[in-house]
């Protein structure tokens, strides 16, 4: 039997990381609560989940975002250690994450039912380059988020599809529209596979704007705080009208004016 409410959490990372929690968290304080549900991960989106799944401070990511022995300052960094040193050795079977291996941009899920939640925000969030590939069974994997938005097309069957999108349009210039391309193709595919309805939330205007203009804003965990604060009033102030829509016939979420 499939779940009433799965959801999918999509990259962009200390800026996605922030607004997903921030809202979902904001959403929780109002009585509507994603615990418990099966959530899929790209990048930002795993550690998302992962702090959801055990109640993991907001504090705890940013201390590792902006320490620079542990993301900033060490090229190539560490995802995998950083993902340690907050999660642990926790696990979760609701949790699971999307890495890639490259160069065939070939899809590896990591479900939480088989690893510990530091490997899978580990293996999906390492982009090329920034950071040294997650090794798991002799395989190099790597960040999904470089060639995928949230993977939603893998999200499992249930009557409900949460999507949260960070990046989209209004995110990262002209350079959003590739990424909205990709999620309108993922909520696509799921739609036709699995044959249920989608609520699609993405980030306000006000924080893509200050957020999500440049990649160098999106990449720098200094600014989730603000995003958290602002994402979790955002929360807040739509769990009345979400809980409406996640009720059959209702297709989107727009963002807060």
């Amino acid at each position: 039997m499939s779940p009433d409410l799965a959801v999918a959490l999509g990259g962009g990372g200390a800026f996605g990381i922030a607004f997903q929690l921030g809202f979902a968290r904001g959403l929780a304080s109002e009585g509507v609560s994603l615990e418990g549900c099966p959530m899929i991960g790209v990048s930002a989106g795993t550690w998302t989940a992962a702090a959801l799944a055990t109640t993991t401070p907001v504090e705890a990511i940013i201390e590792v975002w902006t320490d620079p022995a542990r993301l900033h300052g060490v090229r190539p960094a560490d995802v995998a250690s950083a993902a340690g040193a907050v999660f642990g050795t926790a696990c979760d079977d609701n949790v699971t994450g999307v890495a890639v291996r490259l160069p065939s941009a070939r899809r590896v899920l990591l479900p939480g039912v088989e690893h510990p939640l530091a490997e899978i925000v580990g293996a999906s969030s390492s982009p090329p380059y920034l950071a040294v590939p997650y090794r798991l069974r002799g395989e190099r994997l790597y960040d999904a988020g470089v060639v995928f938005n949230t993977c939603a097309d893998l999200a499992p069957r249930a009557r409900t599809l949460l999507v949260m999108a960070p990046l989209g349009v209004g995110a990262l210039g002209w350079q959003g529209l590739l990424w909205e391309s990709r999620l309108r193709s993922e909520v696509a595919l799921w739609r036709l596979r699995r044959r249920g309805r989608v609520v699609l939330v993405r980030p306000s205007a006000e924080l893509s704007q200050t957020g999500a203009s440049r990649w160098r804003d999106l990449l720098d965990g200094h600014l989730m705080a603000a995003t958290y604060a602002t994402a979790y009033r955002d929360g807040q102030r739509q769990a009345g009208r979400l809980a409406r829509r996640l009720a059959p016939g209702i297709d989107a979420v727009p963002p807060p004016s």
